[in-house]
């Protein structure tokens, strides 16, 4: 199904008064996906009353011949192997390190971030930063200054 389909299949729904606004787009993912968030008016089985709910989904391939929209909890395991997450990268390399690392900055979308790395000495601790990116599918760093 496409998002537009996906649309559809929603504001079709039994429970589904209206869908409000337009789909906001949230996440660009590495592997072109896209995270998307729409509002609907859900009418409580009293009939009397409402709720106000956000609804995830999931895109891929986004205006090509293989466009696929995904209802959150129904993203088959193929397509959620294939994204990966910068800072579950970056979080994985400093769970790793033997040294103490804290993220300063991060950018999900640009694949970049600023991370401090502390080194205890005798009776000192050094702080250093370093700029850390992605390179050939890699997680890389420099240091600054």
């Amino acid at each position: 199904m496409t998002k537009t389909e996906l649309l559809q299949d929603l504001a079709s729904k039994d429970f589904v008064d209206s869908i409000n606004g337009e789909a906001e787009l949230k996440e660009l993912k590495a592997d072109g996906g896209k995270w998307y968030l729409i509002n609907i008016r859900e009418i409580n089985p009293d009939g009397q009353s409402a709720v106000y709910r956000n609804i995830h989904f999931y895109v891929v391939d986004e205006g090509l011949v293989t466009e696929a929209a995904y209802y959150k909890d129904s993203i088959p395991v193929a397509i959620t192997e294939k994204a990966y997450d910068f800072t579950g990268l970056v979080n994985k390399f400093i769970e790793k390190s033997p040294n103490v690392f804290d993220i300063e900055r991060i950018s999900e979308d640009r694949e970049l971030a600023i991370v401090k790395r502390y080194v205890e000495g005798v009776d000192t601790v050094n702080e250093s930063r370093y700029f850390v990116f992605m390179k050939d599918g890699n997680l890389a760093y420099k240091k600054i200054g």
